[in-house]
């Protein structure tokens, strides 16, 4: 039987979740990951990887890292990467997300969207810094155009 607590590799695949233990010579394929809790890795069938922690099979806690595979850079290096906090598989506290070809979002985030205060800041150097609602900028805000240097300090609505 696994053990609750130690450091495992998930493989997820057609709903089978293979557990290989790190330095521990044990693995055993299972129908579900559910009930696994502890730190670890899980590679999805996409190729997305979350490194972090898990209560009864969901990603949990202060410090989790997400990598999407699906969007890679030329140079074979995946970019799209959440670093941060969850809450029940969602993206959920504090955070950091790189979009690839967008920028990269600093603040919180609840239910999996961005909420609450950050800041963005994009590919061409533009800033926004302010309030977000159901991942978009909704609230009291600054956007900052980084070519003119011109700035719109006010209220931001669904977007």
């Amino acid at each position: 039987k696994m053990k609750k607590g130690k450091y495992f590799h998930l493989t997820i695949a057609h709903s089978i979740c293979s557990f290989t233990y790190h330095n521990y010579p044990y693995s055993d394929v299972v129908a579900t990951s559910r009930n696994y809790s502890g730190k670890g890795i899980a590679t999805y069938p996409n190729g997305d990887v979350y490194d972090g922690y898990f209560v009864v099979g969901c990603r949990e806690g202060q410090s989790g890292t997400y990598t999407y595979n699906k969007y890679v850079h030329a140079d074979g290096e995946a970019k799209d990467t959440y670093k941060g906090a969850w809450k029940n598989n969602a993206k959920h506290g504090i955070g950091r997300q790189t979009y690839l070809g967008v920028g990269e979002y600093n603040g919180y985030w609840e239910n999996g969207n961005r909420c609450g205060e950050g800041v963005m800041i994009y590919t061409n150097k533009d800033v926004y810094s302010g309030q977000w609602k159901n991942g978009k900028k909704e609230g009291r805000g600054t956007y900052v155009f980084h070519e003119t240097g011109q700035k719109y300090v006010g209220q931001f609505k669904n977007g």
